[in-house]
């Protein structure tokens, strides 16, 4: 065993986010870590290689506390490179077990395998045939979850190997037990046999041996990394395995061992309380009595929910967390088969939350693979499940992905179904810039083609813009009204949002702005029969001095057509030749309804 000096590095690493912390702890973590790294880097200038192993694993357990693993990986690797030196096999068993733990708790499960068994080769070094036995089953699991199963059961057979030697049932136990639950996704036969002697050693030691009060069984060694399970009495752990075996009957046979296990297993990183808690919730909590055979409970204890839900979600989030693996190694088959194993598993037990991130990646992977029918119905089905779950991001995305088939698919009326579910569920998430983005999209739809409509959404974008106070969309999205009534009729409502819009523009600076509304507004005098007022509002927009020119152009024809109707046919002429010339000048070649206009006022006479 690895004495009481080096037990927090052989515990499972803790890794806390430094926002947990109380701001006086945090600080003084931070300093710690500062005086540690500049010790640290004064030794290697010095050469006192001998005082940096400790101060590297005195590094990592600080930057574990702060939440930063990778920093602290980084620390302990450097604590084994210099530890390679020396002859201390238990501090260097007690560094490549945090490596390893670390490795195992950021998803690295081939890295975390070769760890445990360095750390083990390091405890055998040492004397501690416990230490070595343990790592041998972390690594048999490493392997499984890996999908190298010729590895694993090498492992797990190296371990069941040592715990005989140290004469120690429940670590044999605890190792068919986990060999049984890492395998039951890849070969379910194996992990029947596997399960099989666990619960028949379970049964023997749990006639045999009786627990002290610190948990430990008598007479056993226990080695740290397994005390939490090995908390949980022998009965337990033995109903445990004839539920595994029960659901292993009962679950249909995977049809191709070359998917990996999407697997972090359950009893992994679950605190003793909540372990045995989950175990009585699963098999029902004795009687004083008649303890090996009690029957399960109908109600399950209040105080376990919790902590079965808790490990539920986490097993399900690591489900999926290896199918994300899969999926991004290459392995497209394998991952789809991953993901529909957890949708199988998800229905069974009505988990709306993995049903619809499972259903979400299938549907993704359909739509790589060209099938965008085929992922659009899977994507509906996310969807619906993620409404189930109250998870209006989810909804969001589906809507995001569904619609981005529709566009590609040119199915107008399903895309403007689709956008609107969009802007109805970033509305409740309170994304008014998503949900006036896709207002856009949907306008450009309606927009020449169905001025109703068009008008519709452009009412909706206002109240969008208005609520977030974005002043130069409003200004713009008044003028695209004023647009669609000056192109079919013109409302009580048209000059009042114009002139709301041209204060708007003034307020933000915006002289082009300006300008176009100005041409906007003696567009609605014109259509109301009133040439001179028409002409005042297009000569204040010619006197705005910074416009663009084609505003500005568009001003010098629209004032033209005021002077004609006035009868001023000389002045409309010199309007349109300046027009003209500064089509020109803009590197129009064809400005045709400025030369329809000279040649219509060409033989009119010259009044004016």
């Amino acid at each position: 065993m690895v004495d009481d000096s080096n037990k927090k590095s052989m515990l499972p690493p803790m890794s806390l986010a430094a926002d947990e912390l109380s701001s006086d702890v945090a600080g003084e973590l931070r300093a710690e870590r500062e005086r540690l790294s500049a010790q640290f880097q004064a030794g290697l200038d010095a050469k006192d290689i001998e005082e940096l192993a400790p101060i590297a694993q005195q590094l990592a357990d600080v930057e574990l506390s702060l939440g930063m693993p990778d920093e602290a990986l980084a620390s302990f690797r450097r604590a084994a490179k210099l530890l390679e030196q020396g002859d201390d096999s238990k501090v260097r068993a007690a560094v490549s077990y945090a490596i390893a733990e670390i490795e195992r708790t950021k998803g690295r499960y081939g890295e975390a395998s070769g760890s445990y068994l360095e750390a083990g080769r390091a405890f055998a070094r040492a004397g501690d045939a416990g230490g070595r036995a343990t790592c041998q089953m972390c690594a048999g699991d490493m392997c499984a979850w890996t999908n190298r199963l010729a590895d694993a059961a090498e492992s797990y057979a190296g371990a069941l190997e040592s715990f005989r030697e140290l004469d120690d049932p429940l670590g044999q136990a605890l190792t068919l037990f986990r060999a049984g639950d890492s395998m039951a996704e890849i070969d379910p036969a194996t992990a029947r046999q596997y399960l099989e002697e666990a619960k028949e050693l379970y049964e023997r030691v749990d006639e045999e041996t009786t627990i002290d009060r610190d948990g430990r069984v008598a007479n056993t060694p226990l080695p740290d990394p397994q005390r939490d399970l090995r908390r949980a009495e022998p009965w337990l752990m033995a109903k445990l395995c004839a539920q595994k075996l029960s659901e292993l009957r009962h679950s249909r046979p995977v049809e191709s061992s070359s998917v990996p296990a999407a697997n972090r297993k359950l009893l992994y990183g679950v605190g003793a309380a909540a372990v045995v808690l989950l175990l009585y919730a699963l098999v029902g909590r004795p009687d004083a009595e008649a303890r090996p055979s009690a029957a399960l409970p109908e109600v399950v204890a209040e105080e376990a929910a919790e902590p079965v839900a808790r490990a539920e979600e986490k097993r399900a989030a690591l489900l999926l967390r290896r199918a994300k693996q899969i999926r991004e190694s290459g392995d497209t088959e394998g991952a789809r088969g991953a993901y529909e194993r957890i949708l199988e598993k998800s229905r069974a037990q009505d988990d709306a939350s993995s049903q619809a991130e499972a259903l979400f990646a299938l549907a993704e992977i359909k739509a790589e693979a060209a099938d965008p029918n085929g992922a659009r119905d899977l994507y509906e089905g996310a969807s619906t499940q993620y409404a189930r779950d109250g998870n209006l991001r989810g909804q969001a995305n589906a809507a995001s992905a569904i619609s981005r088939i529709d566009e590609a698919s040119g199915d107008t009326r399903r895309l403007a179904d689709s956008y609107q579910r969009q802007v109805a569920l970033f509305e409740a998430l309170g994304e008014s810039d998503e949900q006036a983005r896709v207002l856009q999209k949907q306008l450009r739809i309606y927009w020449g083609s169905d001025p109703g409509k068009a008008r519709d959404i452009l009412l909706q974008l206002l109240r969008v813009h208005e609520r977030a106070i974005r002043t130069e969309e409003v200004a713009s999205t008044l003028e695209r009204l004023a647009a669609i009534d000056l192109q079919t009729e013109i409302h009580r409502s048209t000059r009042p949002r114009l002139e709301r819009a041209l204060t708007l523009y003034r307020e933000n600076g915006d002289v082009d702005g300006q300008a176009r509304v100005l041409i906007a507004l003696g567009d609605v005098e014109m259509r109301g029969d009133n040439p001179p007022q028409a002409r005042a509002a297009y000569r204040q927009a010619l006197q705005l001095s910074g416009a663009a020119a084609v505003t500005r152009n568009r001003a010098l024809v629209q004032m033209a057509g005021a002077e004609e109707s006035l009868g001023r046919t000389r002045r409309a002429v010199e309007l349109l030749n300046e027009a003209r010339a500064g089509c020109a000048a803009a590197g129009g070649s064809a400005c045709p309804e400025i030369d329809a206009g000279l040649s219509r006022l060409s033989g009119t006479g010259s009044r004016g």
